[in-house]
């Protein structure tokens, strides 16, 4: 009955409805929806998700999908896909056309799909891209670049914040994982944390407004994921998003990937309603969750609104409650930067300074919305959009070298990361004796050779600034070693110069371009310590 008050962050379910109460979004129609990734890697077929959801309640026709792609010039693709009336009765259909685009074509594109149905009554109808209500018409581009994403040798791009189909409950559901492999290594990335919430993977496949103690959605979550641990595409990371209680009995989330079994967290949903308190506290979850998997604080700035506090008994998450080791970072980054995102910063710079070794990750909590994000406003009366929150729109990259998820996970394990809206950057310390130290990576030294190197794009703008960040345990201060500037090429830099590193107990890197919403990267650190 208050399902609405859960945050909407997916494709948006408009056939929940109570009884006795008129809703603006309710059709006698299946949901239709195109979706397709907001940036394209240059040489890529372009894939377009089409999705016909709760077919199984209103069976519908398919006769075709009219495709058109045009540019700043006019049409530079057509194509009429014929399904000959096809069947859909389905609960969740899904797929995935591809579009060879001409060569050497770049810059953004405007998408038209035109699907073609025919309702149960043998009416013919057409949707344009979605057919919500209660919004303007969808409006789907892509941005075809000339470039890779910027790139460094063993670097990996991923989304650490994502959710897949097996989010389906009243108000939202989440895109396939098999398509959302194609999708993203389409855009650049090459895995992506699949972290479904506790509260959906203990539900029912068939009825999934239920609870089935078999748990066939999280062991269906896991054999899917174990398909594609390695591969050609996207690697798909196996995670649970538990709902856990804060120090304050307040309910907040905690990524947990790679656990070996499924942890309970029903808190802040319907399921106990009007029992509100966590189902186990942080501390629990860590207990239960094992050596293997790893654990992260979901967007642990992120305010929750009036109504969720109030119902759901939402909270946020406090530097105590981040003091545990046994949780390896922060997700500060939740989409585009905000306010919730700097204050995320901050509290990562008072834990480094206090000796504790928290990494910081980025994400994008996307439940789907490879393009634009559409979500329920007022309840049964009204929706609306904006272009935040997108799949792969921030990203953490990761420094592995074997392209599987054990490598990936590993990685994670010893801090290699560094979070992006746009560049890259790498920051390592040679020793007087040649040993080589990176990101994540403790060093007894008192002297050595920084190593700095970043790289941008045309598509993220030149290089504005790049600042090497000091910390000293002692101070508890954070002081600019070096800023540099004036660079004599426009998207790469490197520089190596020897730094004495007696004060210092930590470096960091932080690299900003002149692109639009001034992207940026924010490099983990590297530790220093007395030698013996």
């Amino acid at each position: 009955m208050i399902g609405f008050l859960l945050p909407i962050l997916a494709y948006v379910e408009v056939h929940y409805k109570w009884k006795w109460f008129p809703s603006r979004m309710f059709m006698r129609r299946p949901e239709v929806i195109a979706d397709l990734p907001i940036r394209l890697q240059p040489d890529t077929r372009l894939p377009i998700l089409c999705i016909i959801k709760d077919a199984l309640r209103f069976p519908t026709l398919l006769n075709s999908i009219e495709i058109t792609i045009k540019n700043k010039d006019g049409v530079v693709y057509e194509e009429l896909v014929k399904f000959g009336g096809m069947r859909i009765e389905e609960r969740y259909w899904s797929k995935l056309l591809f579009i060879e685009l001409p060569s050497g074509i770049s810059g953004k594109m405007d998408v038209r799909l035109k699907f073609d149905l025919t309702d149960t009554e043998e009416k013919r109808y057409q949707v344009i891209n979605d057919n919500l209500k209660g919004l303007p018409p969808l409006e789907l581009s892509v941005n075809v670049s000339g470039e890779k994403l910027p790139e460094l040798a063993d670097w990996h791009y991923g989304d650490f914040h994502t959710h897949s189909e097996f989010t389906d409950d009243k108000v939202e559901f989440g895109a396939p994982i098999k398509d959302s492999l194609i999708l993203s290594s389409a855009l650049g990335l090459e895995y992506f944390v699949v972290a479904d919430h506790s509260y959906n993977l203990d539900n029912s496949m068939e009825f999934p407004f239920e609870n089935d103690a078999e748990l066939p959605r999280w062991n269906a979550l896991k054999q899917l994921i174990n398909e594609h641990e390695s591969g050609d595409n996207s690697i798909p990371i196996r995670a649970e998003e538990v709902s856990c209680g804060n120090a304050k009995g307040e309910n907040v989330h905690l990524l947990i990937l790679n656990s070996p079994k499924f942890i309970p967290g029903n808190g802040d949903c319907e399921d106990n309603y009007p029992d509100r308190k966590p189902t186990m506290s942080i501390n629990d979850v860590l207990d239960l969750m094992g050596d293997e998997a790893i654990a992260v604080a979901a967007h642990p700035r992120e305010k929750p609104s009036l109504g969720q506090k109030v119902i759901f008994n939402r909270g946020f998450w406090s530097k105590e409650d981040l003091k545990d080791e046994r949780i390896t970072g922060l997700q500060i980054l939740n989409g585009l930067p905000d306010k919730a995102f700097y204050e995320g910063l901050e509290l990562w710079k008072e834990l480094l300074l206090e000796g504790d070794k928290k990494i910081i990750l980025a994400g994008n909590d996307a439940h789907g919305n490879f393009n634009k994000f559409r979500q329920i406003k007022i309840p049964f009366l009204s929706m609306h959009q904006h272009e935040r929150q997108l799949f792969g729109q921030v990203r953490t990259a990761i420094r592995y070298s074997e392209n599987n998820s054990g490598s990936i996970l590993e990685a994670i394990r010893r801090r290699r990361a560094q979070i992006s809206t746009g560049p890259i950057s790498d920051i390592s310390i040679v020793s007087d004796e040649g040993e080589l130290f990176g990101m994540g990576d403790e060093a007894a030294l008192d002297s050595g050779n920084l190593q700095v190197r970043a790289v941008s794009s045309k598509e993220y703008g030149r290089l504005k600034k790049v600042v090497v960040v000091a910390g000293d345990l002692s101070t508890k201060r954070e002081s600019v070693l070096h800023e540099f500037g004036n660079f004599e090429s426009d998207y790469t830099f490197e520089k190596s110069l020897p730094i004495d590193f007696r004060s210092i107990s930590y470096i960091r890197m932080e690299t900003f371009t002149e692109g639009e919403n001034r992207p940026f990267s924010f490099t983990n650190p590297i530790w220093i310590r007395t030698p013996n």
